[in-house]
């Protein structure tokens, strides 16, 4: 599935409610399988996922040294299944890396609801790397940012943005815009991945195809 702008730049655009979804399905038969196991299996699945919401924790961001932590990574790298992690407004130089994590990653505009906090909460990437680089990541959220100046000069790295591979994200209420990447998706490259976007404004990305989004 691609998403290409002719003019190598994305007009803006609010995006809402849709699911982005790039998989493989194999259609095998399944072997008998005992009832009581299965029972015994979906017990164990229910327990570890009751177990972890209840140990989830909450990590704080904030750039001018109020909190404990001052870098958005730091609190990623810190992050256990199923952790928050609230980001104070600033402006935030970082090149995100989420390798195999589930977690929620918010503004206060998730508390507030008052957009001025997506304005404020800036992810730039500086022109060095994308602001996100998402791999193997299970029902993972972003919400309340802006994202901006991320890049990608590699031909092996697409995405100026996000570059999200193998992986399940859901983007909400996000303002991606002037991301660029020499090859695919300024804004947002998917593969193998489902993204489901929720009231995004992506705008002013730039790309040899797909400025805005290319799955």
């Amino acid at each position: 599935m691609h998403y290409q702008n002719p003019f190598q730049t994305d007009k803006t655009q609010n995006v809402t409610g849709q699911i982005i979804t790039i998989q493989r399905s194999l259609h095998q038969k399944t072997p008998f399988l005992d009832k009581g196991l299965i029972m015994k299996a979906v017990i164990l699945f229910i327990l570890t996922v009751l177990i972890s919401c209840i140990n989830a924790m909450t990590y704080n961001v904030n750039i001018n040294g109020t909190t404990n932590l001052t870098s958005i990574q730091s609190a990623i790298d810190q992050c256990a299944w199923n952790d928050t992690i609230i980001v104070y407004p600033g402006v935030y130089h970082e090149n995100l890396v989420l390798y195999d994590k589930q977690l929620y990653l918010r503004s206060l505009f998730f508390i507030e609801h008052d957009s001025s906090y997506i304005d404020n909460t800036i992810i730039d990437g500086a022109q060095t790397a994308p602001c996100f680089k998402i791999t193997n990541g299970y029902n993972m959220t972003i919400e309340g940012f802006t994202i901006t100046n991320g890049i990608s000069n590699n031909e092996d790295l697409e995405g100026g943005g996000l570059n999200i591979i193998t992986s399940d994200v859901k983007l909400c209420f996000n303002k991606i815009t002037k991301n660029k990447t020499r090859t695919s998706g300024g804004g947002i490259f998917i593969k193998l991945a489902n993204l489901y976007l929720v009231g995004n404004t992506i705008f002013e990305n730039h790309a040899e195809s797909g400025g805005g989004i290319l799955a």
